[in-house]
């Protein structure tokens, strides 16, 4: 159980890498927030740059697109967007399609 708990916790509570690798569970706003001795994940240099992550679950850092990396968490439990992106598109070229979401 506690396997599985610290599992849950990664895929949707990781923003932030430190600087030794480790995982920053408590920050949760925008990239700009993060301390002096931490990062976002998807800005920690990694092997595989030819593969694409789409993520979401990350509503402080709206839509996102960088470098093999789409994050699609506008906000709608917020009350802002739902956004979505076609992933058949040649060359991954995303244009994100967005619908208005009622408030909390």
């Amino acid at each position: 159980m506690v396997r599985w708990r610290f599992i849950i916790n990664v895929f949707t509570r990781m923003r932030m890498i430190t600087r030794k690798g480790g995982l920053d569970l408590k920050t949760k706003g925008t990239p700009d927030m993060a301390s002096a001795y931490s990062k976002p994940w998807f800005r920690v240099a990694h092997k595989r740059r030819d593969t694409e992550v789409i993520f979401g679950h990350w509503s402080a850092l709206g839509y996102f697109q960088s470098h093999g990396v789409v994050g699609l968490d506008s906000g709608c439990v917020w009350g802002r967007s739902l956004t979505a992106v076609r992933i058949d598109k040649p060359k991954r070229e995303y244009r994100p399609v967005s619908v208005a979401c009622a408030g909390p």
